[in-house]
C-alpha cells in the first residue's frame, strides 16, 4: 500500500482527516451491520472493505493495535423453538458488541462471528433444499413470524416442518452456501 491508495481508500485529501475519515467510514459499515439481516456473501464483501480501510488506515497512522479474541458461538436446544432462540440470542450479543465500538478490525471479528452463529445454527437443519421454492436469498423472514411457526411445531421432525419454514431454512442454506463447514 501507498499513501495515495490509502488517502484514496480513506476519502482524504490531508492526512490531518485520518482518524475522523477511518471513524466516519467505519460509523457507515458498522450501521449497516446493526440494521441488516446475516447475508454472508454481503457481510463477507463488507468484511473486505473493512480490511482495506484498516490496512489504509494503519498504514497513515500507525495505530496501536488492539486484539479482539474471536468466540466460537455455540447453538443448542433441545427443540426448534430452543435454537432458534439461542441463535437469536447470540445474533443480538454480537450486535451489542458492534454497536459499542468503532474499531475495524472487531467489526471483521464481528462478522465472522454473525457467519459462524448462523452456520452454528443450520448444522441442526441441514437438508435437501433443491425440491422446494426458496424465499428471496437476500431478505430474512420476519423473526417473530419463523418463531410462531417454530412454536407451532417445535417437535416436529425436520421434514415434516410446514414449508415455510423448510423454505426459510432452505434459504438460509443457499446463503451458506460456499462458507467453509
Amino acid at each position: 500500500m501507498d499513501q495515495k491508495t490509502a488517502k484514496l481508500i480513506l476519502k482524504i485529501k490531508d492526512l490531518e482527516d485520518i482518524q475522523e475519515a477511518y471513524e466516519q467510514i467505519v460509523f457507515e459499515i458498522k450501521n449497516t451491520l446493526l440494521i441488516q439481516g446475516v447475508i454472508p456473501k454481503v457481510l463477507r464483501k463488507r468484511q473486505e472493505r473493512l480490511y482495506k480501510i484498516q490496512e489504509a488506515y494503519t498504514f497513515l497512522a500507525q495505530p496501536e493495535t488492539t486484539e479482539y479474541p474471536i468466540q466460537k458461538p455455540i447453538v443448542e436446544g433441545e427443540n426448534w423453538v430452543a435454537l432458534f432462540l439461542h441463535y437469536e440470542r447470540n445474533k443480538s450479543l454480537i450486535k451489542q458488541v458492534i454497536s459499542m465500538h468503532s474499531d475495524a478490525n472487531l467489526l471483521i471479528k464481528a462478522i465472522e462471528s454473525l457467519i459462524e452463529n448462523m452456520k452454528a445454527w443450520s448444522k441442526h437443519f441441514e437438508f435437501d433444499y433443491t425440491s422446494i421454492q426458496l424465499p428471496t436469498l437476500g431478505k430474512e423472514m420476519d423473526s417473530m413470524l419463523l418463531l410462531k411457526y417454530l412454536e407451532e411445531e417445535k417437535e416436529t421432525p425436520l421434514n415434516a416442518l410446514k414449508i415455510e419454514v423448510l423454505s426459510e431454512y432452505g434459504r438460509i442454506l443457499k446463503n451458506l452456501e460456499g462458507e467453509n463447514p
